[in-house]
């Protein structure tokens, strides 16, 4: 009797493939998260971890899950093929195509325009001296370490192609992770945010010119390509400023004076634009998200409607809990740890991450308080942030290994490198700003960041402001003492009233002439 089958077979269905990548991931990364949140890491470091623990370094290693949950080879028929993590990946870069556009439209640009003169020279200053420090690390024991344990067939990169690489890869500043930190800890909009988000973005901008330069020499000796990269991107940087940006707030005016300011029509519209502006970054050689972000920079911010919000609402539930985890589980999916089989090459990771400390953080911090002139504490935040480097950096070594610079063994040791950076970040911004400075703000003192409702009660050994009157009627009757017992009594003043005498205690005596 022939077998009657029931159910359909999920490896050979890649819509079933993909709800099961799909469940397994978001159920492990906010398993991960919600314990990781005890140690004040956001959820996008659990989402990362996830990623791993899903790769070969970790399930990878039982027998059958690779094939069974990400195969690379399943048969949809006798002799059709199907590779789940390709699908996997395009739809995970759709997530974070959408939180960037997202975090675009949130930035507020009038800070941006304040900051500029203050964000390009801490930028230069953020990529100039970790780039240096690769260069010189790269060119004289990098190289070699790169080399190791390859087998003959291997072909190694150009001196200048890796040298230059390494540079642009410890240069690089995590834009979406640090986004997602700066969201975490609401600090987006605030002055600390819009500069290190804003530097983030100049330095990323240069580390991936840098980086296509790089690639232009592991392709041949010709530095024009990369070149060719630099003009278009700053080509694009002008359209989209001076003539996108320009024809969107007219277009929105006019849709604004016929209430039609919230059809589905102009929504769909401004989609299109976002992913018309995510292909040509993507073409140019910078990455879509940058594209994504610049949208929604020029996305119109009216201060007579609420449009940016309402576009915002609809958008950011399933981009942030659905879509864009699934970006950060893919970027772990890629790496090995168990190529590190060795002590030499953990030391050699240690090295690498104190290296990259060193001129990011150093950099970021020392120029953020020479130019600003701001708190020690806000600078040092400032070289925090800029210390995360996260899927930004993962992105340019994938780059890296399709490429040939790198081997599968020192990729893992700048993923750790990635990894160890932005790990540290949110504990030690917690630490060092947010304990103090709990709404983001260094300039405001601490005791005003939440100032308790006193009702009359005095605070020992502190100055106490008490208003006894009403603003309203003009009479306004403020005490203030230190440590006074009397002008906390109960009761005292309890009611204040325009008619009543400001003197407490008194009775219904009036007050002297």
């Amino acid at each position: 009797m022939a077998a009657v089958w029931i159910f359909e077979d999920p490896l050979a269905s890649p819509l079933l493939i993909f709800i099961t990548q799909l469940c397994i991931t978001l159920l492990l990364t906010r398993i991960l998260g919600k314990v990781l949140s005890y140690v004040r890491q956001p959820p996008v470091i659990g989402e990362i971890i996830a990623g791993i623990i899903l790769g070969p370094s970790v399930l990878g290693n039982i027998p059958g899950f690779t094939n069974a949950i990400f195969p690379t080879k399943a048969f949809l028929t006798a002799t059709t093929t199907y590779n789940s993590v390709l699908t996997f990946g395009v739809i995970a870069n759709i997530g974070l195509i959408l939180f960037m556009f997202l975090m675009g439209m949130e930035l507020d640009r009038g800070l941006l325009r304040k900051q500029w003169t203050l964000t390009f020279p801490i930028a230069l200053a953020a990529i100039v001296v970790p780039f240096s420090i690769g260069v010189a690390n790269a060119a004289t024991w990098l190289y070699d370490v790169n080399a190791e344990g390859q087998p003959p067939s291997w072909s190694p990169p150009s001196n200048t192609a890796f040298v230059l690489f390494i540079g642009a890869a410890m240069s690089f500043t995590a834009f979406p992770v640090l986004a997602a930190l700066l969201s975490h800890n609401n600090l987006f909009s605030s002055p600390l945010g819009v500069l290190v988000m804003s530097t983030a973005a100049v330095d990323d901008v240069m580390a991936w010119c840098t980086l296509a330069i790089s690639s232009s020499f592991s392709r041949s000796n010709d530095p024009i390509d990369g070149l060719y990269v630099v003009a278009l991107s700053v080509l694009y940087a002008i359209i989209m400023v001076f003539g996108v940006r320009l024809l969107l707030n007219w277009i929105h005016g006019v849709l604004l004076r016929r209430g039609l300011h919230t059809s589905p029509y102009y929504f769909t519209g401004l989609i299109l634009m976002l992913f018309a502006s995510s292909y040509c970054t993507e073409v140019i050689g910078i990455h879509a998200f940058f594209g994504a972000f610049m949208a929604g920079l020029v996305i119109p911010k009216d201060k007579n409607s609420n449009f940016v919000e309402e576009m915002g609402s609809r958008m950011e539930l399933v981009v942030k809990e659905v879509l864009l985890p699934l970006y950060f589980a893919y970027s772990g999916i890629r790496t090995d740890i168990g190529s590190l089989n060795t002590i030499r090459y953990w030391g050699i990771t240690l090295a690498v991450i104190c290296l990259a400390v060193v001129g990011k953080f150093g950099a970021g911090c020392l120029a953020s308080k020479l130019l600003s002139r701001r708190s020690w504490r806000f600078c040092v935040t400032v070289g925090l942030f800029m210390n995360t480097r996260g899927l930004v950096e993962i992105i340019a070594l994938n780059v890296g290994l399709q490429l040939g610079i790198l081997s599968t063994r020192l990729f893992t040791i700048m993923v750790l490198m990635a990894i160890a950076t932005t790990v540290m970040t949110n504990p030690l911004v917690y630490l060092i700003f947010l304990k103090r400075y709990p709404s983001g703000d260094d300039t405001v003192e601490p005791s005003l960041h939440s100032a308790p409702s006193t009702h009359g009660r005095a605070t020992s050994g502190s100055l106490e402001l008490q208003v006894l009157g009403t603003i309203g009627s003009g009479e306004v009757a403020v005490a203030v003492g230190a440590d006074k017992s009397v002008a906390a009594e109960e009761g005292c003043c309890a009611e204040p009233s325009a008619r009543r005498p400001s003197s407490c205690g008194q009775g219904s005596q009036p007050p002297a002439a």
